[in-house]
């Protein structure tokens, strides 16, 4: 996550920053809602929701991994990941 952390580097203080408890709360809470066909899907409404969380966000990385359990398989996962802009989402 991006985001001016000059601030709370100097104060030390959880609200100049992120509150990562509530950041995952937010993840969580895309990740047991409306389900979806595609990984990159879900790492899009995950940033999504995180900009509509974080207004002092500017910048995310999301990166969705989905764990192969078919053993027959060699590939043990597979991923996306997408980076988006504050601006992506006006």
């Amino acid at each position: 996550m991006g985001l001016d952390l000059h601030k709370a580097a100097q104060t030390d203080e959880l609200g100049d920053t992120l509150d990562y408890p509530r950041a995952i709360a937010v993840a969580e809470k895309v990740l047991s809602g409306e389900s979806v066909r595609l990984i990159e899907t879900l790492a899009d409404k995950i940033a999504r929701g995180m900009f509509e969380s974080f207004p002092n966000l500017e910048e995310i990385s999301v990166k969705v991994i989905k764990r192969n359990h078919d053993y027959e398989n060699s590939v043990g996962e597979i991923s996306a990941q997408i980076f988006r802009r504050r601006a992506e989402y006006a």
